[in-house]
């Protein structure tokens, strides 16, 4: 029951972070299409624009909801290997992803179909100097669940493509 409240408060807290600091921009960036490491880069059918407030906290609003899921799953996950490794000592945070902890990186295009798409790159920069991640990409390899991206199309209101670095 306890772990149970704590998955629930995961999934609310990130749900009001973003809309009451909607004109906060500590916590993102926009970044152009021709950024380095961008999967849009060299799409030729996409062209780069830009994104509104409103497009902006609906974008907040459809990247909870798929972190929320990605959560959902990581908990059963957590859940197994705490059985199956009670020596190991799993942590439950080197499962799930906690949205208030990473800053984000915004890449909107216009995709082949003419529909507002974002390329949404997440990390977590307590323990790293990240200090140029307003200008370009932060892109590496491994680093676990505290580098992960997703794409969000704002037209259908779906997301895909959520992928999340391994460890090691």
């Amino acid at each position: 029951m306890k772990l149970l409240l704590i998955i629930i408060s995961l999934f609310l807290v990130p749900v009001c972070s973003f809309t009451q600091s909607k004109f906060d921009t500590a916590n993102y960036v926009i970044l152009p299409k021709t950024s380095h490491w961008c999967p849009y880069t060299s799409d030729k059918k996409c062209k780069a624009t830009d994104l509104s407030v409103t497009e902006i906290i609906q974008l907040d609003s459809l990247l909870q909801s798929c972190i929320a899921a990605y959560n959902i799953e990581e908990t059963r996950h957590y859940n197994t290997d705490k059985e199956r490794f009670p020596k190991f000592a799993p942590r439950l945070e080197d499962y799930i992803i906690t949205l208030q902890k990473y800053k984000r990186q915004l890449i909107p295009v216009i995709n082949a179909n003419g529909e507002k798409e974002v390329w949404v790159n997440c990390f977590r920069s307590e323990d790293i100097d990240h200090s140029y991640w307003r200008k370009t990409v932060v892109f590496v390899n491994d680093g676990g669940n505290y580098y992960f991206n997703v794409k969000i199309n704002l037209a259908t209101k779906k997301y895909y493509a959520l992928r999340v670095n391994g460890a090691g």
